[in-house]
Order: structure tokens, then C-alpha cells, then sequence
């Protein structure tokens, strides 16, 4: 059982924890608008090339935007994972308004699916 003394040194511990994750903000500067657009550009070429991005995007962030490499990481796992999700759903749309074949193959994908689950 806690005691009140040790209660109310875990919740200032948390108060001090919000008020750290309050003081840790990316603020707009032209160092980051600039990799905003060097980023943009960089999706567009791996998009086209069918490749992540990830190995673009972290020397953007770190070099361009000045933004320490925990951070660059996390936002460029972000950029990559709704890069394929648009990726995928532009893909969708096209072919279900064109009447052709979606080239996802979604039996095969249920199974393999599946087969990770077993393993």
C-alpha cells in the first residue's frame, strides 16, 4: 500500500513530466520549412520509385531542420507509414474508378496474413 508521502511524490513527478512535455515543441522556423519542402520532394521521388523514404527523410530532418536524430527517426517512421497508406488507397481508387483489377491480391494477403499467426 502507498503511503501519502510517496502518492504525492509520484503525482509531482508526473506534473513535472507534463510540464517538460509541455516545453518540448517544434516551433515553425525557415530551417524547418525548408525541410518541409525538401521532405515533400524526397516522398514524391521514393513514391515514384517504390521505396520508403526513411533513408531521405532522416538526413532532411537532422541536417536541414536541425532536429536531434530521436526526432527526425520518429517523424520519418511517420512520413513512411502515411506514405503507404496513401500510396495504397490512391491505388485502390484508381483502379476501382478505371473498372480494372486492383492489384492487390487480397487472397493472397488473407492467407499470409493468417500464416503469421501460426508461426
Amino acid at each position: 500500500m502507498l503511503k501519502m508521502e510517496e502518492l504525492t511524490n509520484i503525482s509531482h513527478q508526473w506534473s513535472d513530466l507534463q510540464k517538460l512535455f509541455l516545453e518540448i515543441q517544434l516551433k515553425f522556423s525557415p530551417p524547418l520549412v525548408r525541410a518541409g519542402v525538401l521532405c515533400f520532394i524526397a516522398a514524391s521521388i521514393s513514391s515514384a520509385g517504390g521505396i520508403g523514404g526513411g533513408g531521405l527523410f532522416v538526413p532532411i530532418l537532422t541536417i536541414v531542420g536541425g532536429l536531434d536524430l530521436k526526432t527526425a527517426t520518429t517523424f520519418s517512421a511517420f512520413m513512411v507509414a502515411r506514405g503507404s497508406v496513401a500510396n495504397i488507397s490512391c491505388t485502390m481508387v484508381i483502379n476501382c474508378i478505371h473498372g480494372r483489377k486492383s492489384l492487390i491480391d487480397f487472397g493472397i494477403d488473407f492467407c499470409q496474413s493468417h500464416a503469421c499467426y501460426w508461426v
